[in-house]
């Protein structure tokens, strides 16, 4: 019999920038992978002949929100410092051990610091990062 249940564990999601390994998640959708551009642009002629193009200019957007209390807040500031410094990118890793989902990159770089707030509740550090054209998705479901 085919099973017909998957599950997804949040705790068996990995995310890896460099060797930091990225702890102190903020509830919600902590997690969320876009691609920049569309892998073809087309355009269509008056005859429905269609021209497709394909884009080698694409990347990743990456957003991780984090606890404003997350350790990781700072191990992500040191990273962005020291490009900033340096100009050195990192690898990037998310692998969903609850399945086969896997989205890697070579290059990869904080855009800018997150915005910062302070008030009588617990926040949220919002980082964005960016990926190189050298990246793989792999989209798979969950066991």
């Amino acid at each position: 019999m085919a099973n017909n249940l998957g599950t997804f564990d949040f705790k068996k999601l990995s995310v890896i920038i460099g060797v930091a390994q990225i702890t102190g998640f903020a509830d919600g959708d902590s997690v969320e992978i876009t691609e920049e551009n569309d892998v073809f642009n087309s355009v269509g002629g008056a005859d429905g002949y269609v021209d497709r193009v394909k884009n080698n200019a694409n990347f990743l957007n990456v957003i991780l929100r984090l606890r404003q209390t997350s350790p990781t807040n700072q191990i992500l500031s040191g990273i962005h410092n020291a490009d900033r410094a340096v100009s050195a990118t990192l690898p990037l890793l998310i692998k969903d051990r609850s399945g086969n989902t896997l989205i890697a990159a070579k290059n990869a770089w904080i855009v800018k610091n997150p915005s910062i707030a302070y008030g009588n509740e617990a926040k949220q550090r919002e980082w964005t990062i960016k990926t190189g054209s050298d990246y793989v998705v792999n989209l798979a479901g969950n066991d």
